[in-house]
């Protein structure tokens, strides 16, 4: 085993002191640029391999080493840690130094030692330290002055590196926090940029992350009212569909608008308060399909009654309620349907469009009048044609009872109407037909007194009977029902008889009254009260000249006049000037006084005259007398 040279170590102790002091510096300024955390690892990593290039540069044996090393300082938990590994790296330098070294080498070695080992020490505090401090450029030279100052600075400096540790640490995650959301929103905010924010809607349609196309199309499918309802009478609803009157919708230009420009900065606002907008649609229809769709529909064809007064056997009445059936008048629906359509309303209550046929009277109209029909219940009204010649005419009394005026009764208008044409068909029935006797064609049986019984046309001159007048009696039958009064009555006439009581002529006649004249007999009779009044031969028409002859038949004396000229040169050719005229028919022919040399028998037949009952004058005088207008004139064959 040779000697090492002496030069050796001390080069080699300058060498390696430049490398330790170049590895710190590196050691620091790649902390500079990474973790706080990291670059104490590292720079504790240096501090120790600087101790080993110290120990190495020192020399000497282990127990040289040990006995003149200071004691270890604490300056953080891994700079103590390298601290501790410090004796048994000298102790490995010491054991392979082998060469014999002078004392004063010795201490020389040993003074160098202690100041690479402060200058290492401090080196490593400035480490722990550099969290206060962006870069270390230079390391001190110098190391404390005693013991218990390098141990204070070193508890604060670790103490203020792990809090400012922390801080960093949580500045980095919130940074990194920070970029991650800033660049999470601006991502969400373009996804936006065609499309609507979140917690957008429009008449209550969610359009969020919808297009404009897809929007529009959403809201006008979400249109609930595309269909016309008809709400009926009875609460039944019939729906017509869109498609059934040419119904589309579609949103006016620029209606979304609004929507669209939100700003898409803002759509995490929006998740919080959402956009509420309300466009009115575009609505269109054809007003033509509409009344179509109405006028086809099969709405009912009930047709609507009146309320009417109805009576049970008893001849009590009493109100049967209307019923408005169910027929609807489909024009009038159509009309109010496109209206209402035009103010937005698509459910139609057909009440209120006042279509429905409807009954003209109700029950509330026919409350007043119940009581009318009541005492109509009750009436009793009696046509009378009893002052009359019996011989010539019938007579008698007709009644009407309740049972057939109810049947005549209806509505009108609030107001109670007889049926006038069921009203003239009874009196024509009752009265008319039973009763008259001036009827073209009517026939008598007449019971003459010389001849016995006899038909007896009523004569193509004759002029009497009685003729009812139909409307105006039914007219009267009307009013007498509407007065609700009982009562006994006669008929309107248009040709009256003979009455037998006569208060305008004063007379009063109990039994039969009438002439009576005969052409074959050539003879008169006259009847008063029953009685004979006179009889006389009379001289007729001439019965060769059918221009001259006096008809038979049925007539009645129409007026008693005296002093009386008959004819005129200028139309009969002659003048006859009489002291009493009592005219029975329209044609001139009467009875009059006239001196003839006899009076009945064949006079007629050469001294006829032109068809007047051609009378003495004592007859003439008394007839004219006694007789009354009207007092009927029977002529016989």
């Amino acid at each position: 085993m040779g000697r090492e040279n002496p030069a050796a170590p001390a080069e080699n102790k300058n060498t390696n002191k430049k490398d330790i002091y170049r590895q710190i510096k590196l050691s620091l300024e790649s902390e500079s640029k990474t973790d706080t955390d990291d670059a104490v690892k590292a720079a504790g990593q240096q501090s120790a391999q600087a101790a080993a290039y110290a120990a190495s540069a020192l020399g000497g044996s282990k127990k040289s080493s040990a006995e003149n090393k200071p004691a270890p300082e604490k300056t953080g938990k891994k700079s103590s840690k390298k601290q501790e590994t410090k004796p048994e790296t000298e102790k490995e330098i010491s054991d392979n130094n082998t060469a014999p070294e002078s004392e004063e080498k010795e201490n020389q070695k040993k003074h160098d030692a202690q100041k690479a080992a402060a200058e290492i020490s401090a080196a490593a505090e400035k480490v722990s330290a550099k969290r206060d401090k962006p870069r270390i450029d230079n390391i001190p030279s110098e190391q404390p002055a005693d013991r218990s100052k390098r141990k204070r600075v070193k508890n604060s400096g670790g103490a203020a590196a792990a809090s400012k540790s922390t801080g960093t640490t949580v500045a980095l995650v919130a940074l990194t926090v920070l970029v991650a959301f800033s660049l999470i929103y601006m991502i969400v905010a373009f996804s936006y940029r065609n499309k609507f924010l979140p917690n957008t809607f429009v008449n209550g349609v969610n359009i969020s992350g919808m297009t404009t196309e897809e929007a529009e199309k959403a809201i006008i499918e979400n249109v609930a009212d595309d269909e016309i309802t008809f709400v009926e009478q009875d609460g039944e609803k019939v729906t017509f569909t869109g498609d059934q009157y040419e119904s589309t919708y579609k949103l006016p230009n620029g209606s979304l608008d609004d929507a669209s420009a939100e700003n898409r900065a803002l759509w995490l606002g929006k998740l919080i308060k959402g956009s509420d907008y309300n466009i009115s649609l575009e609505h269109t229809y054809s007003d033509d399909a509409i009344k179509e769709i109405v006028s086809e529909y099969d709405w009912g064809y009930v047709a609507p009654k009146n309320a009417e007064i109805i009576s049970d056997e008893s001849g009590k009445f009493s109100i049967k309620p209307e019923d408005n059936g169910n027929s609807v008048k489909t024009d009038v629906l159509g009309e109010y349907a496109v209206e209402q359509m035009k103010s937005g309303v698509n459910e139609i209550v057909m009440t209120d469009a006042n279509c429905y046929e409807k009954a003209k009277v109700t029950s509330e109209d026919l409350v007043e009048t119940l009581d009318l029909y009541n005492r109509i219940g009750n009436i009793n009204i009696n046509f009378e044609m009893t002052n009359r010649e019996e011989i010539l005419d019938p007579v008698g009394t007709e009644n009407i009872d309740y049972k057939t005026i109810a049947d005549w009764l209806t509505i009108v208008d609030d107001k109670v109407v007889v049926d006038s044409q069921k009203a003239q068909q009874w009196v024509r029935e009752n009265i008319a037909q039973k009763y008259d006797t001036y009827v073209e064609g009517y026939t008598r049986q007449f019971t003459t007194t010389m001849d016995g019984t006899i038909e007896l046309p009523l004569g193509y001159t004759g002029i009497y009977g009685w003729a009812t007048d139909v409307e105006a009696t039914a007219d009267k039958l009307i009013q007498l029902i509407m007065a609700g009064e009982s009562c006994s009555t006669e008929p309107v006439y248009s040709q009256e008889g003979f009455r037998m009581h006569s208060e305008a002529e004063g007379y009063s006649y109990t039994k039969k009254t009438y002439i009576e004249v005969s052409l074959s007999r050539q003879h008169l009779w006259y009847y008063v009260d029953g009685d004979l009044f006179l009889e006389s031969d009379v001289v007729t028409g001439m019965s060769w000249d059918p221009n001259r002859q006096t008809p038979p038949g049925v007539f009645r004396v129409w007026s008693v006049e005296a002093n009386v000229i008959l004819g005129t040169y200028a139309i009969q050719g002659y003048e006859c000037p009489v002291d009493f005229w009592m005219p029975i028919d329209y044609t001139g022919i009467g009875l009059h006084d006239l001196y003839h040399a006899s009076y009945g028998g064949n006079v007629r037949d050469w001294e006829g005259s032109h068809g007047c009952i051609n009378l003495p004058w004592d007859t003439a005088s008394a007839i004219y007398n006694q007789c009354v207008v009207g007092t009927p004139v029977v002529i016989t064959p």
